[in-house]
């Protein structure tokens, strides 16, 4: 089971190919917006130009669209902890949807630009989601499976790279994903510390609800941090937004944003299972290496090599302050393995 599933509905011509479900006026919405020069209007304030009233109105606009597109997306393929009760108490699972409930009410509150910020990760998330599976962007041996809401919002795992099982393996391999943007330029040395401090305490990131073809309950597995910055989530729903025919799938599975994740994934497998072993971790440096191992054979099975990443996006500032995280890693002195589960981790209200 992947994450958000396209479905090709031949008696639908006219609906971007059948391969995405279209909220009902959002295939007039999104390519009226494009014909206003919304796409070059969100740009424009990426770069830090003027924009006036007309411009932030219709930037709004463009995203709320595409972000509720991306959300029924999402939604669609999340698992309901309900539907858990094999494995959690009726009472737990009620605890677990109240906290998730309380939280999302702290959302209510965010002014325009806030909510426009998550509508952005949540285009990114659904189109990582999305590719990783139809186009293969993490490879032929790899599915992406989307998370429950709670997980996303109460543990910051948005999605899980899922390795079927292989000779001497019995059990499905996995590699949690955290997917963002970044709003702010401490963000992702935050999420980078958080990790490094997982692998410090011997702790362990659980998926509480998670479902897939292999598996169906609670499992751990190691994080990465996927993430691009603003004007290249930009230019990639742009991309996105002009629809699925055969043209645009190529478009999407050639697109420079995938090579920008695989190297930000595979580079972090490498580095934390380096960190893993200066820190004693063995459990930590085992599930690294392995992810690593999986993901690198699964994009040369596709046919993906390592090359200089296009020079459009070879400049983007989220991808080089995560790449270069990675060579400041600090050389601590080795300690006894621990390991814990970790029970929450809620996701910051800033994106």
């Amino acid at each position: 089971m992947g994450c958000v599933q396209s479905e090709f509905d031949s008696r639908r011509p006219d609906s971007l190919d059948g391969l995405v479900r279209w909220p009902a006026g959002a295939r007039q919405t999104i390519p009226a917006c494009r014909q206003a020069g919304t796409v070059s209007v969100v740009c424009t304030i990426l770069v830090g130009m003027h924009e006036g009233p007309e411009e932030i109105a219709t930037r709004h606009s463009f995203w709320n669209t595409l972000g509720e597109i991306a959300r029924k997306l999402l939604r669609k393929d999340e698992p309901d902890p309900r539907n858990f009760a094999d494995a959690f108490s009726a009472e737990e699972i009620e605890r677990d949807l109240s906290a998730l409930e309380r939280r999302e009410r702290s959302f209510q509150g965010e002014d325009s630009l806030q909510k426009e910020f998550h509508a952005m990760a949540d285009v990114l998330e659904a189109i990582v989601c999305q590719q990783g599976s139809l186009n293969s962007w993490f490879g032929d041996d790899a599915e992406v499976v989307k998370t429950s809401r709670f997980d996303d919002v109460m543990r910051g795992v948005d999605a899980v790279i899922e390795f079927a099982p292989t000779e001497g393996h019995e059990r499905a391999e996995h590699l949690a994903l955290a997917v963002d943007i970044t709003f702010n330029e401490d963000t992702e040395q935050a999420k980078l510390r958080k990790i490094l401090g997982f692998i410090d305490r011997g702790d362990v990131v659980q998926i509480k609800y998670f479902d897939s073809e292999y598996a169906h309950g609670p499992i751990t597995a190691p994080e990465v941090i996927l993430g691009i910055e603003r004007k290249h989530v930009t230019q990639l729903a742009e991309t996105w937004a002009e629809g699925m025919d055969e043209h645009n799938i190529k478009k999407l599975a050639a697109h420079p944003v995938r090579d920008l994740l695989a190297i930000q994934a595979l580079d972090q497998c490498a580095a934390f299972a380096a960190y893993a072993a200066l820190k004693g971790n063995t459990e930590a440096e085992v599930a690294y290496s392995r992810a690593g191992s999986l993901l690198q054979q699964s994009l040369e099975h596709s046919g993906w090599k390592r090359k200089p990443v296009d020079a459009r996006f070879s400049d983007d500032e989220v991808h080089h302050k995560i790449i270069h995280a990675l060579t400041k890693l600090p050389h601590k002195e080795r300690v006894a393995p621990r390991r814990r589960i970790i029970v929450d981790q809620p996701k910051s209200s800033n994106v």
